[in-house]
Parts: structure tokens; C-alpha cells; sequence
């Protein structure tokens, strides 16, 4: 039996509903951030109506995730990774099997009542979750770090035909050096925690690996994050929770070749040595480093 995070681009797909009749034995993961997305629109309900309308013979197959935020969180106020059963919210996935229940009612007044309710919590995500300014912020911020490295390195990565494997291993290596200076400095760990902590490859590290991935593809179209319109780098951030939350089970089902595409990174750097990583990166290093 296998468990899938499921993108809210793949709700509405013909092939996902296909997928549910014909896979009798996996389970569907909703992530908090998928119901994030349904309050974008100012029309809550009908939205969620159309997204969820799907499980509704299958509510007995649905989990629901809770937020990247809320495990990040977990993990600075325990210094401990979060675990799969953790990330896992019962309580959440009854209030959602209820939702999708009360909404395949037609009784006006329910979904009347629904979309009031979560238009109220819309003020609060648009503030918080779905806020693109703070997104794109949080992006100028990681490019910000990455700007103190060595400007040849910015140009490597730049030219076409730059090896996607290479592209990897930086990456792999730059989050672990981060990191463990955000475990010393942020959560107040010893050097010996900061390793070992970051080896566990907790939310924590996943995260970290996503936002450096992100910020390195950044700098690989051009580096120029002013130019960037808050709401892509909201869906990227967005994107970022799903990936994040879909590693802790058999992936993400999505139709956005983006999510793919960090799904497969973020997979090859939770089951590659750090050390591995290092020695492949050190003579390229090396290499640079004589090429000034």
C-alpha cells in the first residue's frame, strides 16, 4: 500500500480520478497547503466543491498533512525531526472528511455557511500563508547568503551544459553548511547536535535543501529576485511545501514538472551520503579556486 501527497493541480485531472478507482489500496495525503490554495480564491466554497468533490466515496482514504510551518516549528521548539506519524493530523483529516461530506450537500444554507466560515480564514492566510511579499523576501534573503560566495562559481553554474548531477551535489553541500550554522546559531546546538541533527534529515534540512535548490535556480536564470512578481515566488514556496511534505511518503502526485523536478532532487539528497557529496564536489572546488 503506498500513500501519495496530492498536488491541488491534480484534483480536478480525469486521470487522478481514474487513479482512485483503479489503485483500491493507497491512501491520499492533503497537505495543508493544498487547502491554502482553495482560499485564494474569494469564493471558498465552490472552490474546494470542484477540488474535493473527487473523495467523496473515498473519504475513508484520505489523511491530511499538517503545514510545513507548524513542523518546522516542532522541530526548533524540540530539536528533534518530526516524524511521519507526526506530520500526520487525525483530528484535521475527520474535520476534512466532514467538509467534503457537507459539501456534496446542495442544501444552500450549508454551503452558504461554509463559504463564511472559510472566508473568515481567508484574511488570515492571505496575511500569513499566501502572503506573496513575505515569499519573495524570503527568497532575496537565501540570495542574499549566496551572494558572499565566490563570483566564479556564480558563472559556472550559469553557462548551458552545466552537469545536473554537479548541480546536486553543490547544493547538497551548501545545505549542509548552512544548516548547521542555523542549528548553532538559531537553535542553539553544539556542533556535534548541529551534525547530527542535520544528518537525521529532518523538516528542518528538507526545507533548507529546498529553498537553497530554489534560490541556486534563481541565480542559474539570472539572479535578479527585484524583478520577480511576488505571486510566482508564492507558488514557488508553495510548491515547495508540497515536495517537502511528499518525501516523507511514496512522493507527490502533480502535474507541474517543477514539483517533478525538486521531487527527484530532494529524493537523490536524502539518499546520498554528505560525505559521498563532498568528495565528488571537492576537485571541482579545487578547480575553481585555481581559476581565479
Amino acid at each position: 500500500m503506498k500513500t501519495y501527497v496530492v498536488d491541488m493541480n491534480m484534483l480536478q485531472k480525469q486521470e487522478f480520478a481514474q487513479l482512485i478507482e483503479t489503485d483500491t489500496t493507497s491512501t491520499f495525503v492533503i497537505p495543508d497547503v493544498a487547502l491554502v490554495e482553495m482560499c485564494k480564491s474569494e469564493n471558498c466554497e465552490l472552490t474546494m466543491r470542484r477540488a474535493l468533490k473527487v473523495f467523496g466515496p473515498h473519504t475513508h482514504r484520505i489523511e491530511v498533512a499538517i503545514g510545513v510551518s507548524q513542523a518546522l516549528r516542532m522541530e526548533k521548539a524540540t530539536r528533534k525531526p518530526v516524524s511521519r506519524v507526526a506530520i500526520l493530523s487525525p483530528a484535521f483529516a475527520s474535520t476534512l472528511r466532514q467538509l467534503i461530506t457537507d459539501l456534496a450537500d446542495e442544501e444552500a444554507k450549508k454551503a452558504e455557511e461554509i463559504q463564511q466560515t472559510y472566508a473568515r480564514l481567508r484574511s488570515t492566510l492571505l496575511s500569513q500563508d499566501l502572503n506573496a511579499s513575505a515569499a519573495k523576501a524570503l527568497t532575496a534573503q537565501g540570495m542574499k547568503i549566496l551572494g558572499s560566495l565566490p563570483k566564479p562559481l556564480f558563472n559556472a553554474i550559469r553557462k548551458n551544459g552545466f552537469p545536473h548531477c554537479r548541480f546536486q551535489d553543490l547544493v547538497h553541500v551548501m545545505t549542509d553548511i548552512f544548516l548547521k550554522k542555523k542549528a548553532v546559531n538559531e537553535l542553539g546546538m553544539s556542533n556535534i547536535e548541529a551534525a547530527a541533527f542535520v544528518c537525521a534529515r529532518p523538516m528542518t534540512t528538507r526545507y533548507e535543501y529546498l529553498l537553497v535548490r530554489h534560490c541556486m535556480l534563481t541565480l542559474k536564470r539570472g539572479g535578479d529576485i527585484s524583478r520577480a512578481k511576488p505571486e510566482k515566488e508564492l507558488n514557488h514556496h508553495l510548491d515547495m511545501d508540497y515536495v517537502a511534505l511528499g518525501s516523507y511518503f511514496d512522493g507527490v502526485l502533480s502535474h507541474d514538472n517543477g514539483v517533478k523536478d525538486a521531487m527527484e532532487d530532494l529524493q537523490n539528497f536524502l539518499f546520498t551520503p554528505s560525505d559521498e557529496a563532498h568528495t565528488r564536489i571537492a576537485p571541482w572546488f579545487e578547480e575553481l579556486a585555481t581559476s581565479k
